[in-house]
């Protein structure tokens, strides 16, 4: 079988003759276009003669114009009929930016914007009646601080942040927890059945054993059809120890009674809660770090609530600070433990960059041979050649600093997330 090969060659649009664009052909090509950008990438020809021949503005009369002709936003009825199509400041200001720099330049920006809603507060809003009369609108400080960010940070920055949250619920308390009682009497067979519970949230623990299906009272619920029930809570709550004792008692109280328990377990536990941080605990966690940067990865829930609590200095007195700027002799001492400035680099990068800082870089690795390198040909490094180099490396640091030329070929070449997939 033949095969033909073609060549492919750039088409060149022919060059037309002198005189060739008449006022009737421009017209004709101004008619295809709706934008005159279109209009001069597709028919340049017939654009430029239109503005030579002085009919550019007739031919492209239907036309969108992108920008307004000159004076537009001088008028002021012009900007307002602008202002008028925006919902807000931001949206207009993004959508027509001259018309808004028109308006705030004239001095009107607040009269034609007076439909529009203030997504921000205007300066110096927050005072102490604005930020109590937001703060009534929330019933934690969570919410306030989660819906009224600044207001909470003025109520904090005027320090009338007590008074703020005053009427808010505090919230459970961890520490404490109060005893519940659920009592269940079927209809048809008059016995009755009853479930224990140590909490520190009642609202919430009510609702999930409605609605957890590994919760006794939610199985007992979907596999009897009649029944009565009761819920009893007094409120009150009880260290961890007097807890646990007031619910194994009421467990044998309502025993003797003839109820059926519906516990799974025997009684006294606390339930799930998170891990109470005393300062005995605080000081057991951070006696695990040696620096308060470990400590804050190690342990960011310990660390967070020793900040809270203002016991960062107790708790974090055995770790060591910031390290002491590094003095000449020192360098030297380190600079002396490597044969070459790569691995100078990459095994002590402080004491090399305080070197370079200081000027005694080249005195202080005299002593260090110079690894002659090859340079490369442009395009040597192609992308199997790069992956097989890299290889050689356990980080993606340690490649780059010993095969620089590699590393920007990879970049060059758009692999850097294979390499950094290959090499932690």
């Amino acid at each position: 079988m033949k095969v033909i090969s073609v060549s492919k060659k750039k088409l060149t649009p022919k060059k037309k003759k002198n005189g060739y664009w008449t006022y009737s052909l421009c017209l004709e090509a101004a008619k295809r276009f709706n934008t005159i950008a279109d209009f001069q990438k597709q028919a340049r020809g017939a654009y430029k003669e239109a503005h030579r021949q002085n009919f550019f503005a007739k031919i492209t009369s239907h036309m969108q114009r992108r920008a307004a002709p000159a004076g537009f936003w001088k008028i002021k009825e012009n900007v307002a009929r602008e202002a008028g199509k925006y919902s807000s400041r931001s949206s207009f200001m993004r959508g027509k930016p001259a018309a808004y720099a028109a308006a705030l330049n004239g001095g009107y920006l607040d009269e034609i914007c007076s439909h529009m809603k203030r997504l921000h507060k205007p300066n110096r809003y927050w005072n102490r009646e604005t930020v109590l009369l937001e703060a009534l609108k929330y019933k934690s400080r969570t919410d306030f601080n989660k819906n009224a960010s600044r207001a909470f940070y003025w109520a904090h920055r005027l320090k009338i942040i007590d008074e703020a949250c005053s009427h808010m619920d505090t919230g459970p308390n961890k520490k404490l927890r109060t005893i519940y009682v659920h009592i269940f009497r079927h209809k048809r067979t008059g016995k009755s059945f009853f479930y224990v519970g140590l909490t520190c949230n009642p609202t919430i623990r009510a609702k999930a054993h409605k609605n957890n299906v590994k919760s006794a009272i939610y199985t007992y619920l979907n596999n009897t059809k009649q029944y009565e029930s009761i819920y009893k809570s007094n409120n009150k709550f009880f260290e961890p120890k007097a807890a646990r004792e007031k619910e194994i008692s009421l467990i044998r109280f309502y025993q003797s009674k003839g109820y059926h328990l519906l516990n799974r377990n025997a009684g006294g536990g606390l339930g799930a809660r998170s891990l109470y941080w005393t300062e005995k605990l605080l000081k057991r966690e951070s006696k695990k770090f040696r620096t308060k940067m470990e400590f804050i990865k190690g342990a960011p829930a310990a660390y967070a609530t020793a900040s809270r609590l203002g016991l960062i200095d107790t708790v974090c007195s055995h770790m060591s600070g910031r390290r002491k700027p590094y003095i000449v002799a020192e360098l030297r001492d380190i600079a002396r433990k490597y044969r070459s400035r790569s691995s100078f680099q990459l095994k002590s990068s402080g004491a090399y960059t305080a070197a370079r800082r200081l000027g005694i870089l080249d005195s202080i690795c005299k002593h260090m041979t110079k690894v002659s390198r090859k340079k490369r040909q442009n395009g040597y490094w192609s992308q199997i050649k790069i992956l097989s180099e890299a290889k050689n490396f356990q980080t993606i640091r340690e490649f780059r600093l010993r095969r620089g030329g590699a590393y920007a070929a990879a970049s060059r070449l758009g692999i850097l997330p294979k390499l950094h997939r290959l090499l932690k």
